[in-house]
């Protein structure tokens, strides 16, 4: 299956169309121009390739339709409030020799999932969307985010970035990297406030 690169903005929240090509501009700045750039997301006006929302999930919840069985790809997954600082081209190399999902350690609670970067396999799609459509109310009742539900569905089939890249990526806040830099991380993930459109660093380019 081929690999692609998406993201996900649904109208009415934090972020414009603005933020999509920001990410698209940094991950071409981090050597992944070459891979197809889709962002699923309820509006058709947007200067990418665009997967319409089919589900009308609530917020963040929209990142479930990433495991829909009716898109071919091998997605890597990026939010839209992280910033590229160095080369990503290892974590292409990762996803080509993975047959697994790998997701983020939690930066504070590590014993738990975060979605904010996420490799999704094709072949593991199934194992996620059938059983969250057939119960989604109860879990987005039952569950604080989409992680708790993907682990739920996922158990025995998640590696983590941070055991397959160590060093990679780092928590703008859990990592002090307002003080402290990337330190020789090549994504900083923002997850939360501040924004990165809300500071200035010189390592920065967004």
């Amino acid at each position: 299956m081929d690999l692609a690169i998406a993201c996900v903005m649904k109208s009415g929240g934090d972020y414009s169309p603005d933020w999509v090509y920001k990410l698209r501009a940094g991950l071409e700045r981090g050597g992944l121009g070459h891979l197809p750039f889709f962002c699923f997301s309820d509006r058709d006006d947007l200067n990418c390739n665009t997967v319409l929302l089919e589900v009308g999930l609530p917020g963040w919840w929209s990142k479930l339709e990433l495991f829909r069985l009716n898109t071919y790809y091998d997605w890597l997954y990026f939010d839209l409030d992280m910033v590229v600082t160095g080369d990503l081209r290892p974590i292409e190399r990762i996803c080509r020799d993975s047959l697994n999902a790998i997701m983020l350690r939690d930066f504070y609670r590590h014993q738990e999932l975060a979605s904010g970067m996420m490799f999704i396999p094709d072949a593991i799609k199934r194992e996620v969307w059938p059983g969250f459509l057939a119960r989604k109310e109860h879990h987005m009742k039952e569950n604080h985010g989409d992680q708790e539900v993907i682990a739920d569905l996922l158990p025995n089939a998640v590696g983590m970035w941070q055991d397959k890249a160590p060093g990679l990526v780092k928590s703008y806040k859990g990592d002090n990297c307002a003080e402290r830099g990337p330190q020789g991380a090549s994504v900083v993930m923002f997850h939360g406030q501040p924004r990165p459109n809300a500071v200035q660093h010189e390592w920065m380019q967004w």
